[in-house]
């Protein structure tokens, strides 16, 4: 049964990856449509490049915090607290966004 536990918790691990891919990149796409595409006259970003730009700008800006102390979180809870990032975070700055976007 541990194995079982542990495939089902690497499932989980690559779904909500899968999601918060697609998620992430839509509201880029989004908000590139609404912000930079107008502004530099530049097409619309498709969801497929939007994830393409998240992969570069986070390979290029990716780093380590070596200063914080480890969390004694269980998995469950990390798990939790990741998906909770995975929608809110872009939720909010497609909200935020609408509402800036009919002020340009």
């Amino acid at each position: 049964m541990p194995f079982l536990s542990f495939l089902g918790g690497v499932v989980a691990f690559v779904a909500i990856i899968a999601f918060r891919s697609v998620w992430s990149g839509y509201v880029l796409s989004v908000l590139w449509g609404w912000f930079i595409a107008p502004m530099f006259h530049l097409p619309q970003l498709s969801v497929v490049a939007a994830i393409g730009l998240m992969v570069i700008v986070s390979y290029l800006t990716w780093h380590v915090d070596m200063d914080k102390p480890p969390t004694k979180d269980s998995w469950g809870d990390k798990f939790g607290k990741d998906i909770c990032v995975a929608v809110m975070k872009p939720l909010f700055m497609l909200s935020f966004g609408w509402v800036v976007h009919f002020f340009m």
